[in-house]
């Protein structure tokens, strides 16, 4: 039996440019996985040799050959992030700290996009789907690399184009828990700064500027430390970094967030009395990168008349460091 898949361009294909008509037509396979059998030469156009960027023209026939083999041999990176919620539009992950949500610049994979994509393969309904409307899920919101939690991807189009609404409405309500450094001195406030890029800075943002743009995050003081606290925040806007740059705007950057002040990671030894290591034995950071997880999102998945909450559990670096903060520096 040939293994050769043959697609036909539709109309509304038109004008494409090979690539990503082949990522429309395979919207479940993962983006460097298609570059690879464009490259390796597995794709022609009509018979013959093609080019990526060639423009396709409707009524034409592309062939991928050996596609299962290919499908088979595929060794990229995969990031299989937990399910807490799924439905016909919509997925809801639980993603872990080191990876992002999008394909970064200068970078050809997305390992967190190839889990959606492996899971979704999964499930005869969703590949059906996703191969009938020709549409490639993908996340709605983003977190930073290092920042865990709750994440939206639409498995349709009228699911993206319902979610973004509500975002552009700011309907969507985002909860984080981060642990900071320091105790602020309210119970609860608002931080209302703007925030904006910093001239040539493409890692940090920064507050003030006459081009920066409003940003408001309400928070609440969870539970206190010495020297520590449990904060949550319901940023009210979505600017990059937001969360992040405004609590370090009070004085009370999260933990181990070096790039807006946030220290080293948190050492046992920084917080237990008498702690000693065994002889050439090197301390294990209880928490490593920033401190912040996205708790939960409620939001009005499609066809429904009430929200949906949607809880992420803390990951386990998380729970750790504040079971060692409530052992040893608890009030």
């Amino acid at each position: 039996m040939s293994d050769v898949l043959e697609l036909t361009v539709p109309p509304a294909a038109a004008g494409q440019v090979l690539r990503v008509f082949l990522a429309d037509s395979l919207p479940l396979d993962p983006e460097d996985f298609l570059r690879q059998v464009l490259v390796e030469g597995k794709v022609t156009l009509e018979g013959e040799p093609v080019f990526s960027r060639e423009v396709m023209r409707t009524g034409q026939v592309v062939q991928v050959h050996g596609l299962a083999e290919a499908r088979a041999a595929y060794k990229g990176e995969v990031v299989r992030a937990a399910v807490l919620y799924e439905d016909e539009h919509l997925l809801v992950l639980n993603k872990p700290a080191g990876c992002t949500v999008v394909r970064e610049r200068r970078s050809d994979v997305c390992p967190f996009q190839s889990g959606v994509l492996a899971h979704l393969r999964k499930s005869p309904a969703s590949a059906e789907a996703a191969l009938r409307t020709r549409y490639r899920p993908r996340a709605v919101h983003r977190l930073d690399r290092e920042t865990t939690g709750a994440v939206i991807v639409a498995k349709s189009r009228e699911g993206e184009r319902h979610l973004a609404l509500q975002f552009q409405e700011r309907t969507i309500r985002k909860e984080y828990l981060a642990i900071v450094c320091g105790e602020p001195a309210d119970d609860r406030g608002e931080i209302d700064v703007v925030i904006s890029e910093r001239a040539g800075d493409i890692e940090r943002m920064s507050t003030g500027g006459r081009e920066g743009k409003k940003s408001l995050t309400a928070y609440e003081v969870v539970e206190r430390f010495n020297g520590y606290a449990l904060v949550r925040a319901e940023p009210k806007t979505g600017r990059r970094h937001q969360i992040r740059l405004h609590l370090a705007h009070i004085g009370h950057p999260v933990l181990a967030d070096r790039l807006y002040g946030g220290g080293t990671e948190l050492l046992l030894s920084s917080l237990k009395r008498r702690y000693k290591l065994s002889s050439g034995e090197k301390e294990k950071p209880l928490i490593a990168r920033p401190a912040l997880h996205a708790h939960a999102l409620e939001f009005l998945p499609v066809g429904r008349e009430t929200p949906l909450r949607i809880e992420a559990p803390l990951p386990r670096d998380m729970e750790v460091a504040l079971k060692m903060l409530r052992k040893h520096a608890g009030r």
